[in-house]
């Protein structure tokens, strides 16, 4: 295996598999994911223009 794959390998387990204590123990994708899936970004858009 050459070094290329190998290091990619490593950063697809570190982002998808590993777990991070500083989201919640959960991976980042997964993190990312329901990030993007709540309404809070939706909800302080709304704020901003009602100020």
């Amino acid at each position: 295996m050459d070094v290329t794959m190998a290091t990619m390998e490593w950063v697809a387990w570190y982002n998808s598999e590993r777990l991070h204590s500083y989201c919640g123990n959960v991976p980042p994708a997964e993190y990312e994911e329901t990030f993007h899936r709540s309404p809070a970004g939706t909800d302080l858009a709304i704020e901003d223009q009602a100020i």
